[in-house]
């Protein structure tokens, strides 16, 4: 317990002693130093013959600190009772010529006993009150500095535990980060290569000084970028934004990356990005093996096709020599025939355009083109459809100028995007055509009123032959957007969906004014 000892109740000398101790608490760090300091003061202000603090421990009571016993031979002496730990130091006080005399207080902290603060001998043969209130504060003391230093060591156990479980933790992230498959490199805020790992240093035959091993292709905005130097590729990701895929080509080995960027903030607010590099080579050569076998078979399919075509027109149009009409049922079977083959040469078109876009070579020719005529021009091809499903059709297109821009192709996305719109319109619905000019750029706006699309799979509905739960139950390829999508890449746009499921689909496209060169030609491999 923790007593109170009014300045009038001890003399003034000693209380200048007790001042001397709290100071000592504040100055002095080691515990050891600050109880041996309280044994010395308490023996020296009761005028006793010896002073000790006895410990409590797990197994009972030993004496931590002495004054006045050989320290050899008391510190250090323990029992399981308290008891006979101070009969065998009285023993010991009379044994040395000390006084009579005992005097024990208890140090208590966090409300439990941890010890006490005993006195040997006094020369008046007993303790006073005032002795015993001394001696209380003096133990009061004691259990400050043991609680603290308690603290103290629990604190830096707790700090060593914890340093040595995140230096366990950093050890296993730096050996897997090191060991995993895809490549890492983490730059510092100018372009600096603070760290890499075996995979990226492998792809790219970094150099101990960070040097690029490999010529490296960037697909930028413009197409294939040169990249000859680290700096350069750290310049081209940080451009391409957070979390935008990069494609790598490694033309001295035929290698290709996906790059992406992630930005990061260090404790101390600087800028650092770590690019990942994922080896998509094999993925590569299977999307080209299936593009050349699309291709292929494309053409070779379209050749009879085309033929077959051509005589079910003539046996319609009675030009094969027989001039006798035909039955009713044989003209009706023969317009299935030919309905269902146009069907089949038009996907045929949009496999082979499919193809072409995402292989070599492929030219956009860049005019000018009056943005609004255009969409009339589209809005008119398809008004025969909508009237026929009952489908109002709204327009919201003002005097946009022109755009330099390949006028076939564009005219093919917004056929492709209005075809949709009314396929996906229940009759009687509604479809909306909207276009608005920024200062580089124009957005046109193609909303429909049908199912619409679960969010999570906005992005798939560009990728060919993707067909969503409400596009299965309508007749379709399956490569009208991803033609769309590859139209607008090439023109250097962007082309998005925003839907909900029930509340319709809004296809947004957004084209710059002007393509940068006259011709832009697509690589992609």
């Amino acid at each position: 317990m923790t007593l109170t000892v009014r300045a009038g109740m001890l003399e003034h000398d000693r209380m200048n002693h007790v001042f001397d101790v709290l100071r000592a608490i504040t100055v002095l760090c080691e515990p050891e130093e600050l109880v041996e300091l309280v044994v010395n003061k308490a023996q020296s202000l009761l005028e006793a013959a010896a002073a000790v603090v006895i410990l409590r421990t797990d197994q009972g009571y030993r004496v931590e600190s002495a004054s006045g016993f050989d320290p050899g031979a008391v510190v250090g002496l323990e029992s399981d009772s308290f008891r006979t730990v101070q009969e065998q130091l009285e023993a010991m006080a009379r044994g040395g010529g000390g006084w009579e005399g005992f005097l024990g207080v208890p140090m208590v902290a966090a409300g439990m006993v941890i010890g006490a603060l005993c006195v040997f001998g006094s020369p008046r043969g007993r303790f006073s009150d005032e002795d015993t209130q001394l001696l209380s504060l003096l133990a009061d003391q004691v259990s400050v500095v043991l609680d603290n230093a308690r603290l103290h060591q629990a604190l830096r156990r707790h700090h060593q535990d914890l340093y040595q479980s995140h230096h366990h933790v950093d050890s296993r992230l730096k050996t897997v980060l090191e060991h995993m498959a895809d490549g890492l490199l983490l730059f510092g805020p100018d372009g600096p290569l603070l760290q890499s790992n075996r995979a990226a240093r492998t792809m790219l035959e970094l150099g101990q000084d960070g040097t690029l091993g490999v010529e490296i292709s960037v697909a930028g905005p413009g197409g294939w970028v040169d990249c000859w130097s680290l700096e350069m590729l750290y310049r081209l990701m940080v451009a391409a934004g957070p979390g935008a895929m990069v494609h790598l080509k490694v033309d001295s080995i035929g290698r290709w990356y996906d790059a992406v960027c992630t930005p990061s903030t260090t404790p101390e607010g600087l800028r650092e990005y770590v690019v990942l590099l994922r080896d998509v080579t094999h993925y590569r050569r299977v999307e080209d093996l299936k593009a050349s076998f699309l291709s292929m078979a494309a053409h070779e399919i379209r050749t009879p096709v085309t033929a077959i075509h051509g005589y079910l027109s003539l046996l319609l149009s009675g030009r094969l020599g027989d001039s006798a009409p035909l039955p009713g049922a044989v003209t009706r079977a023969l317009q299935a025939m030919q309905s269902n083959v146009e069907r089949l040469l038009l996907l045929i078109s949009d496999l082979l355009d499919v193809t072409r876009m995402d292989g070599p070579g492929i030219s956009f020719n860049s005019t000018a083109v009056d943005v609004r005529s255009l969409i009339d021009e589209v809005l008119e091809e398809v008004s025969v459809l909508a009237e026929n499903r009952h489908i109002t059709v709204k327009r919201d297109v003002p005097e946009l100028g022109h755009a330099f821009w390949d006028q076939q192709r564009v005219a093919q996305v917004m056929l492709n995007l209005l075809s949709n719109a009314l396929k996906f319109t229940p009759e009687g619905g509604e479809v909306e055509v909207s276009a608005q000019a920024g200062p580089a750029a124009l957005v046109i706006r193609v909303a429909d009123s049908g199912p619409g699309i679960h969010p999570s799979q906005h992005r798939l509905v560009f990728e060919p032959f993707w067909r969503g739960d409400h596009a299965r139950q309508t007749p379709g390829s399956g490569l009208g957007l991803a033609i769309c999508k590859r139209i607008v890449d090439a023109h250097l746009g962007r082309i998005w969906v925003e839907s909900q499921v029930g509340a319709g689909a809004t296809f947004i496209v957004e084209l710059p004014r002007r393509l940068e060169q006259a011709a832009v030609v697509q690589q992609r491999s």
